[in-house]
């Protein structure tokens, strides 16, 4: 018999079984202490309940503030809060914007968010969105350096006020309003090692094979959905998983030339006709707190003449597309 105590699910169900399938928690012999926050931020808090309802005998678990919250708006006690982050951000002065800064797309990395070597100023297509968006608002920008997975529950936690470059998948849809005008466009491929087995898509999907993907990211999602049958890890820094032997396969974003430059022993995944395996095509959008309305109007009316007026476009797409391979 064994006792594991986990904090902090906040609706991350399926995290949550990875985790116990991990630790091979046995709900017939184990004891689990869950020491609260059951709900909120992940996509399946309801999923998470059920779990703890029906295996009740096993586990003990305590009130966090967010279940607090959940049963005082279940009993009427509370209403549902109203955000105005346009508000708070004019009477801060400033704009937080979340980023989690790489080395500069001149040692491989996408350009996405990076301190610029020359300068010493942040850069990046992410950045430049939320340097124009701070001057249009008239205030200045604070940069939130966090891990990505990191950054959404960091985000409903009101520790920033804007997530400049997220893929809109339909999980993160429930958990933050998207603007409805896009900023750079995201061609999802596979690398691995020319001289390796892994020659076509179909080689991916087995149990003998690794994928390496970037940490938190939908790429992730949707490696384990189109090869079940992979092992998928993750990683900060995702080549360094290729290099070291750890994975047999990337699947990537935003792959530079210096990238594929960098892995000299290493090809894009191609198909019959010789040209790149496109997994998936994304795009990055800037996103707002869920429900406040008033940022979001203003947000999609910036975007819009933004790119009407060719900046954007220049950032997002011109810009963004010279550094990538193809």
């Amino acid at each position: 018999m064994a006792t594991y105590a986990i904090g902090d699910i906040q609706g991350c169900y399926d995290p949550l079984q990875r985790l116990l399938e991990r630790i091979r928690f046995d709900p017939a012999v184990d004891r689990l202490w869950l020491t609260g926050d059951l709900v909120n931020r992940g996509p399946k808090s309801l999923e998470v309940l059920r779990f703890v309802v029906k295996n009740q005998a096993s586990i003990v678990s305590v009130l966090g503030n967010h279940d607090l919250y959940l049963l005082q708006r279940y009993l009427g006690v509370v209403k549902a809060k109203n955000f105005d982050t346009l508000q708070e951000v004019f009477a801060r002065g400033k704009l937080r914007v979340l980023v989690e800064f790489s080395p500069p797309p001149t040692e491989g990395p996408p350009p996405e968010f990076y301190i610029d070597p020359d300068t010493g100023q942040p850069a990046g297509v992410a950045c430049e969105l939320g340097k124009m968006v701070a001057q249009d608002l008239g205030v200045e920008v604070e940069w939130v350096d966090l891990p990505w997975p990191e950054q959404i529950p960091a985000f409903l936690d009101g520790k920033a006020d804007l997530l400049p470059k997220h893929t809109n998948t339909s999980l993160r849809g429930l958990l933050v309003d998207f603007s409805h005008h896009r900023l750079q466009r995201i061609e999802v491929v596979a690398i691995a090692r020319k001289n390796g087995p892994i020659k076509r898509k179909d080689d991916l999907n087995s149990e003998a094979v690794t994928i390496g993907s970037w940490h938190g990211s939908s790429n992730v999602e949707l490696a384990r959905r189109l090869f079940p049958k992979a092992r998928i890890i993750e990683d900060q820094r995702p080549p360094t998983l290729l290099t070291s032997g750890r994975a047999d396969a990337l699947v990537e974003d935003g792959v530079t030339r210096v990238a594929l430059e960098r892995l000299s022993d290493c090809d894009f995944v191609r198909n019959e006709q010789g040209e790149r395996e496109i997994l998936n095509l994304e795009y990055g959008y800037p996103a707002v707190f869920p429900g406040d309305a008033r940022f979001l109007n203003w947000l999609n009316n910036f975007m819009g003449y933004r790119w009407n007026d060719g900046t954007l476009k220049y950032w997002a797409d011109t810009w963004w597309n010279s550094w990538m391979a193809t």
